[in-house]
């Protein structure tokens, strides 16, 4: 059985994971802590586990395997380090933490400890999503020269976030620092660091970080433009993933029941012969438009799955360390090119 201690109700996407680990027949929740002790225990209470006031009884308890860290932001540092040094496996919410410095120094306690590391890459196992990878890597678009990927969400101006998310002190940033991860580490997915990158961010709300923000990017030695953004307060905005090649078109939005894929009417794709009957076609002029069922996408396990099953069974590690801190150095990248109003460099 692999223990986990969840470490702080913080974070909202902590109601993805300790749902899954309660409902794993593999794994248990030993105990939970949180930096808010009366939130902490209300939690402990309503999912009948131990609240642990103390991080040091955790680390210092060896039945615990490992931890996950849904935290303020700006105490991951010391938490995972700590977690590190004493032997527990690390799964993380994005992003891994404040300064590219600080994911060094993170970087370098998982790997001295050489325990397990997975970051909360949910988006690299949306099906859509892996599908589109699939088609770019293929080739069948050709050269990607632009891609463009949004998220956002109206929990700004409804009054759904507590006003803690406003606090640069402990998020780092706003929309472009929390939403924008999603983005951000999609695009390290299908093409690793960039070479440049321009932020501009707004202020709606009037708050201390942007509530909508806009990155360009240049990847592949520049070939490819790359439109990150994302925002707290939009009324509707399904998540958009849109890839722009000079022999194909992808549009992916995860609201509709299928991902479009456009193409020259002589280029035959190898997904239509996969997936059969679950591929619409349309001629349209000069092109021939895919529409290719949702019902043949499926998502992968999820990371935190993956996570357990890499401490457990030792899969390999989908979402490691080093994409994290590369994350963190894209989110630092944004911020000071705002800050500074300079294209930042990398």
């Amino acid at each position: 059985m692999f223990s986990v201690a969840v470490l702080s109700r913080w974070h909202p996407h902590e109601q993805r994971y300790t749902p899954e680990l309660l409902a794993s027949p593999d794994c248990r929740v030993a105990c939970v802590w949180d930096e808010n002790p009366q939130r902490g225990k209300a939690w402990s209470e309503e999912i009948n586990v131990p609240f642990v006031a103390d991080l040091k009884d955790i680390w210092a308890d060896a039945s615990i395997d490992g931890v996950v860290v849904t935290a303020p932001t700006a105490m991951h540092k010391d938490i995972i380090i700590a977690a590190a040094n004493a032997g527990k496996h690390v799964f993380v919410e994005k992003s891994l933490a404040l300064t590219y410095q600080d994911a060094l120094e993170i970087k370098e306690a998982i790997e001295r400890n050489h325990v397990t590391f997975t970051i909360a890459y949910i988006r690299c196992t949306t099906g859509q999503f892996m599908f589109a990878k699939k088609v770019m890597d293929s080739g069948l678009l050709g050269d990607v020269t632009t891609v463009r990927v949004r998220n956002g969400h109206n929990f700004g101006y409804e009054g759904k976030f507590e006003d803690y998310w406003f606090d640069p002190a402990q998020t780092g940033g706003g929309a472009m620092t929390d939403l924008g991860c999603h983005q951000m580490y999609l695009l390290d997915w299908l093409f690793g660091e960039p070479q440049e990158l321009n932020a501009t961010y707004s202020f709606y709300l009037h708050r201390q970080v942007e509530d909508t923000g806009a990155c360009t990017a240049l990847y592949n030695g520049g070939k490819t433009l790359a439109i990150m953004d994302s925002s707290f307060t939009t009324f509707y905005s399904p998540y958009t993933f849109e890839l722009y090649g000079t022999k194909g078109t992808l549009l992916v939005r995860i609201d509709r029941p299928g991902v479009e894929v456009f193409l020259p009417n002589d280029v035959e794709p190898w997904f239509l012969k996969e997936f059969g009957d679950a591929v619409e076609v349309r001629h349209e002029g000069d092109r021939t438009a895919y529409t290719v069922s949702n019902s043949v996408l499926p998502d992968d396990p999820s990371p935190l799955r993956s996570w357990v099953n890499a401490c457990t069974k030792g899969d390999a590690v989908r979402f490691g360390i080093d994409s994290a801190v590369r994350l963190t150095h894209v989110v630092e990248a944004a911020n000071e090119s705002y800050r500074t109003g300079k294209k930042y460099r990398f």
